[in-house]
């Protein structure tokens, strides 16, 4: 998966989630890859409704890929 589609996929489900993406949106690629951890936790503490199955499973992939 290339960094784009990652921060992409982000993007989305920040937006699904109903999470404001204030929180990275000021950061360049390579600081959004750096603080992927950080952003990850940021969705899930802050996730409006429970991940489905395979956004948890697309998760946990970018987790093991940026950190």
């Amino acid at each position: 998966m290339s960094l784009d589609k990652i921060i992409r996929t982000i993007d989305e489900l920040y937006e699904k989630y109903g999470v404001e993406k204030i929180f990275y949106v000021d950061m360049e690629t390579e600081q959004i890859i750096r603080g992927m951890k950080g952003i990850l936790a940021n969705l899930d503490l802050n996730k409006q409704k429970s991940y489905t199955k395979e956004d948890a499973e697309l998760i946990k992939d970018i987790y093991g890929l940026c950190c």
